[in-house]
């Protein structure tokens, strides 16, 4: 009964309940991401008329209960993914673009990663805002500000920096979550904030939800790019 009939085959949906009040239903197809938030105003949603009819035919039978979680398989076929470790001397560039940054920025090692992530956001809206920048300054200003992100996950989320391969595509540097199931990609999604007036500038929004343990569950060694 929550399901739109827009969506074709090519949308893998999942659904699943925040409480008795909420349920979240997300569409995914290989470029874009939907979520329908069903939201009770009070009682909850078995109080709402279209779900009555359905709540009066429902029966609980504990004995029926399946006690095996059940198994998850690929719908797809998934592009082969190398997961490999940053070299040393990356990491040390890394760590010296994030220092130069911080230092540009007023950033200490006493300043909190969500203040960090409001001057990076700050920066951003900044730079929207100038004409002519050249696509030098751009690179550099993308490197610096993606740095201080993937930084900020690190150091608090415990995420890791990697290079991750996905198919044929060139391998790209990456912060990981522990499990895998989460990737962000500061290099990618930093140059589309900066040169996008329309896309919304979200860096504390995604590092609180993660951080809240509030997006959509995903299974180990998912990958799922969250920029």
């Amino acid at each position: 009964m929550l399901h739109p009939r827009a969506f074709g085959d090519d949308w893998e949906a999942d659904s699943f309940a925040l409480s008795k009040g909420e349920i979240i239903r997300i569409y995914r197809n290989r470029q874009f991401a939907i979520i329908f938030r069903f939201l009770a105003r009070s009682g909850t949603l078995l109080d709402h008329p279209v779900f009555k009819r359905l709540v009066k035919d429902i029966s609980f039978d504990p004995k029926c209960r399946e006690k095996t979680a059940p198994t998850v398989t690929e719908k797809r076929k998934r592009n082969k993914i190398e997961d490999s470790p940053l070299p040393m001397d990356e990491m040390d560039e890394l760590k010296q673009i994030t220092r130069t940054a911080a230092k540009r920025l007023g950033i200490t090692s006493k300043t909190s990663h969500t203040k960090r992530l409001e001057v990076v956001e700050m920066e951003i809206e900044k730079h929207r805002r100038v004409k002519g920048a050249t696509q030098g300054a751009n690179v550099q200003l993308a490197t610096e500000l993606g740095a201080v992100i993937g930084q900020c996950f690190s150091e608090k989320l415990a995420w890791e920096w990697r290079r991750l391969k996905v198919g044929r595509d060139p391998a790209s540097v990456c912060a990981c979550c522990p499990e895998r199931r989460l990737v962000l990609t500061p290099g990618a999604w930093v140059p589309g904030l900066l040169s996008s007036k329309k896309q919304p500038v979200n860096c504390l929004l995604t590092f609180n939800m993660i951080d809240y343990g509030r997006l959509p569950p995903t299974r180990p060694d998912a990958y799922v790019r969250i920029n």
